[in-house]
């Protein structure tokens, strides 16, 4: 017999661990040329937003920033705002 407390041999995912699992992903076209400029970007981001990940693709044509998250909201303004603090061009890129 099942009660509201009793699991069959499968537990289900309960809402509150569901945000925990879901990756957030964002990706930024740039005008970052170079490994040491990308860098210092990416050691500034790193810092005022710890619970992200961020890596460029520099070979990118669009130069590409990636931002990801697990659980966490991409601040996408702030990324930008960081970015641009540092004489970044950078926008969301659109497919």
């Amino acid at each position: 017999m099942n009660t509201p407390n009793s699991y069959n041999s499968i537990n289900p995912i309960q809402p509150n661990q569901l945000k925990q699992l879901i990756n957030m992903i964002e990706i930024f076209k740039t005008n970052v040329k170079n490994k040491r400029l990308a860098d210092k970007v990416l050691r500034i981001l790193h810092s005022n937003l710890p619970g992200y990940s961020f890596n460029f693709d520099l070979e990118d044509c669009d130069r590409i920033l990636r931002a990801q998250s697990r659980g966490i909201t991409i601040e996408t303004a702030r990324i930008i705002r960081m970015a641009k603090d540092c004489c970044i061009e950078i926008c969301v890129f659109e497919d």
